[in-house]
């Protein structure tokens, strides 16, 4: 019992801390998001020295260029209570000829688990507004995300990395803003950055760790009563 609470103890308290560490991440995404609502776009055409990456989490971008015929459909994404897809596609920029991934928003799934809903894309060149989208990371995933050789590409997992590769762009999310060309259902950007969820799970690591202390101590002293009942 002493070596199991010695190995599992630090352990429950390292996922609790860790859970904690995300919520403080997740709130000062919020507050990020929320001081940004203010700010003015700025033309990305007059960046072109600068590396996109050096870009702040939620800078607004204006860009023109004109849309790539590439789709991919990041599945089991719900809004409004619907179920369907974040809808990503490379936007080509016309002054620095870079790919950008876009996140052109929600649409429902079809009927027909097997259908992929039909988005168009608009023609010629556009001039659109995005944020610029932190990381958050990347869920588990469990079993074999294959995303064929074919487009559009069902995908299970947001990786971007695996995105910018296959479609020669910049791995890094621009959400486009309503009103933009090619803008789709909005997302619900906010409720990202709810850190309910990881206190949750925080409290639910420490609450174990505080359990495996007391029935430590419980197994210690019913051991202990158990050693002078035989003694006697």
């Amino acid at each position: 019992m002493t070596l199991f609470t010695l190995f599992f103890l630090p352990v429950l308290l390292s996922l609790g801390k860790w859970q904690l560490d995300r919520a403080s991440f997740k709130q000062d995404l919020e507050f990020e998001y929320l001081a940004s609502m203010v700010s003015l776009p700025v033309n990305l055409s007059d960046f072109e020295e600068k590396a996109f990456g050096e870009f702040e989490n939620f800078t607004k971008i204006r860009a023109e260029g004109r849309y790539i015929d590439q789709l991919f459909y990041l599945d089991n994404q719900t809004t409004n209570g619907q179920v369907g897809y974040w809808v990503f596609q490379p936007f080509l920029t016309n002054r620095s000829r870079q790919n950008l991934i876009v996140n052109r928003g929600f649409v429902p799934a079809p009927v027909l688990r097997g259908e992929l809903p039909h988005v168009e894309t608009p023609a010629g060149v556009q001039i659109i507004e995005a944020t610029v989208w932190p990381y958050t990371g990347l869920p588990p995933i469990f079993g074999n995300d294959n995303w064929g050789n074919n487009w559009p590409k069902r995908i299970q997992s947001k990786d971007l990395m695996r995105m910018g590769k296959i479609s020669g762009s910049y791995a890094q999310e621009l959400r486009i803003d309503a009103n933009a060309p090619g803008a789709l259902q909005s997302l619900p950007n906010l409720d990202q950055f709810d850190d309910s969820k990881h206190l949750g799970y925080a409290l639910t690591w420490f609450g174990l760790a505080v359990t495996l202390c007391i029935s430590f101590l419980i197994f210690g002293f019913s051991g202990e009563s158990r050693t002078q009942e035989g003694r006697r």
